[in-house]
């Protein structure tokens, strides 16, 4: 199962990157990878989750670019 700490790392982006990113502390970006209060801040994780899938959108459309110009 991808964790959003896995999904992040494989991006090669710190926490901080991420943090930055989506506008909340690097300390929270921890807090929501390790699970631990358990408060429900569904918009912070809904702008996390985007802010990953985006970043990970843009790693697949580079690897596809640098497909094609090795043609």
């Amino acid at each position: 199962m991808k964790t959003i700490k896995s999904t992040r790392v494989k991006l090669k982006q710190t926490q901080a990157q991420i943090a930055k990113l989506i506008g909340v502390s690097q300390h929270r970006i921890s807090e929501i990878e390790r699970k631990i209060d358990g408060r429900s801040e569904t918009i912070t994780q809904q702008r996390l989750l985007i802010a990953i899938e985006l970043l990970a959108a843009h790693e697949l459309l580079d690897e596809f670019i640098t497909k094609l110009s090795d043609k």
